[in-house]
């Protein structure tokens, strides 16, 4: 496989030219209506502007946001999740702290505890560290060789 970068700046390449084709082209479509003429116009104006406006946003969010989060999740996901789980065990502690249930709070409070660093330190390497697909069946046949030899 490629390398994680060149991947991500591949396939921005690849679908740039699309998406931007798409997104203007419906947004040209709908100018005319945006403008507001002729009867009916109090109705299809405001659709009209919230569907370019909406189009705008998803395609600034199409070519910047996702492949970010893409590289993000991709090489930092483990400790987007750690933060994530954190966060939840956070508020489920203070949830049941604030509703008297103190047993429950404090239970939740060490699993959140004993469970970020297990999820952070023991997890998989990122993507692309890990090995391919062809080094990890290589491995496999040489195991399944050096069984049989034994």
């Amino acid at each position: 496989g490629m390398d994680l970068d060149a991947a991500i700046i591949e396939a921005g390449k690849t679908r740039l030219r699309p998406i931007f084709m798409t997104a203007i082209t419906t947004i040209l479509a709908l100018t005319g209506l945006a403008f507001g003429f002729g009867d009916g116009a109090e109705l299809t104006q405001p659709l009209a502007l919230t569907s370019i406006g909406g189009l705008i946003y998803a395609t600034f969010l199409t070519i910047f946001v996702v492949p970010i989060m893409y590289h993000l999740v991709t090489t930092k996901g483990r400790f987007i999740f750690s933060g994530f789980i954190t966060i939840v065990g956070g508020v489920a502690a203070t949830y049941f702290y604030d509703v008297g249930n103190l047993v429950i709070a404090i239970a939740i409070a060490a699993a959140t505890i004993i469970l970020v660093p297990i999820i952070v330190f023991f997890s998989k390497k990122p993507i692309e560290q890990r090995e391919s697909v062809d080094e990890n069946l290589d491995t496999i046949i040489k195991n399944i060789g050096n069984h049989h030899a034994s």
